[in-house]
């Protein structure tokens, strides 16, 4: 589920090959993004589908344009831009491809970090599937 990467993107950054690779051949549902534009990079075959998202959809789109909780995922974001926080968690509702409001667990984590860029990995689980512990 490959995104076409613009020259002028971060997306395009050759050294994020093997992150993007990682997250086109991943089973599991989740998303390369990137914390200063907050816009997808890569999207796994599953997170599309779970999603019910087209890649072409979704690629290069803001990630608060599914967050039925935009303002509290973009400060979430920004501590994490800013390297107050390494990770996140939270149950968050995101808009479907369907146009759907469907609750999800998140899990983000930083996975590249270099002055004032920095990528993450955000992982998606439906909350029936969510583990407690």
């Amino acid at each position: 589920m490959s995104f076409a990467a613009r020259e002028d993107e971060p997306s395009a950054d050759a050294s994020l090959d093997p992150l993007r690779d990682s997250v086109r051949t991943s089973s599991l549902a989740i998303a390369l993004v990137d914390l200063r534009t907050r816009r997808f990079i890569e999207l796994s075959p599953r997170a599309a589908a779970l999603l019910q998202w087209q890649p072409v959809e979704l690629a290069g789109a803001d990630v608060l344009s599914i967050s039925e909780q935009p303002d509290a995922t973009r400060r979430a974001l920004e501590l994490i831009a800013d390297g107050v926080l390494d990770s996140y968690q939270a149950k968050r509702t995101l808009r479907s491809g369907d146009g759907a409001a469907v609750d999800y667990g998140i899990s983000v984590r930083v996975v590249a970090r270099s002055g004032d860029r920095g990528e993450a990995l955000i992982i998606v689980t439906p909350v029936g599937e969510l583990s407690v512990t």
